[in-house]
């Protein structure tokens, strides 16, 4: 008996060990100064809050950690005179977590929400989020290479222009570069993007016929970045959006 309970163990042994260990991440976010950070890919729950707040910056909770799944923050749109609310949900598969996210979101502040970032726990993490909405695909080289190409597009919704950047060695020279074409003033970075396209889309409020929304989007691609600017003008209450603007910077 004690022979075959051993010759048991052994043959169990390698098949226990195969088993994938859990891996953890987490989301941390600041509604004061817009910036987010995650993490993925971590031992255990703890390492993985303090990575994303590190990655976030000063004053950032962790609005969601996940064990062996996918987390996703949802945020408001920003409207002026309220302040910008979030949610943060978590499940198995991603689709699901962006979902619940988006659902809290809008039940806990009454307005329409957008997911602003997804990740699963399994996920390469090596992208530092801000308000900059940078393409944190693994596939792009990191924040520091040299081969990271920059670009902004800038809006001045007094004189209803637009300047657009690309092709930038840092965001910083991109954004500068945008709103010197916009011409400066009251010029105002609608989206930025690295190794990505950008696009600015404008369309007249829908409660208020002189007054123009506009919005911005960007993806790896100049059609799905155009898309996703009707789209974010559409939701902020714009009607006949239009696109005044598309650059790409890859």
């Amino acid at each position: 008996m004690k022979k075959f309970l051993l010759l048991f163990l052994l043959f169990l042994s390698p098949i226990v060990s195969s088993f994938p260990s859990d891996t953890y991440g987490a989301i941390a976010y600041n509604a004061g100064s817009d910036r987010y950070g995650y993490s993925s890919g971590y031992k255990n729950k703890y390492l993985a809050r303090a990575a994303a707040r590190r990655r976030c910056g000063h004053n950032c909770v962790v609005v969601v950690w996940f064990k062996n799944g996918c987390g996703a923050l949802a945020t408001t749109v920003r409207v002026r005179g309220h302040r910008k609310g979030y949610a943060g949900r978590w499940a198995k598969y991603s689709s699901v977590a962006r979902s619940r996210a988006r659902s809290k979101c809008r039940r806990m502040n009454g307005r329409s929400c957008i997911v602003r970032k997804s990740i699963c726990s399994w996920s390469r993490s090596d992208y530092r989020g801000n308000r900059s909405d940078y393409n944190p695909s693994s596939r792009y080289p990191r924040n520091n290479d040299s081969r990271n190409k920059y670009g902004a597009i800038a809006y001045n919704p007094s004189s209803q222009r637009a300047g657009s950047a690309s092709h930038y060695r840092s965001q910083r020279q991109a954004n500068r570069a945008a709103k010197r074409k916009c011409g400066y003033g009251n010029c105002r970075i609608v989206v930025r993007f690295r190794n990505a396209c950008g696009a600015l889309a404008r369309g007249r409020s829908k409660y208020d016929r002189h007054r123009h929304i506009y919005a911005g989007g960007w993806s790896v691609n100049r059609r799905t970045a155009r898309s996703k600017a009707r789209r974010a003008c559409y939701r902020r209450g714009g009607r006949s959006c239009r696109i005044l603007k598309t650059t790409c910077s890859k």
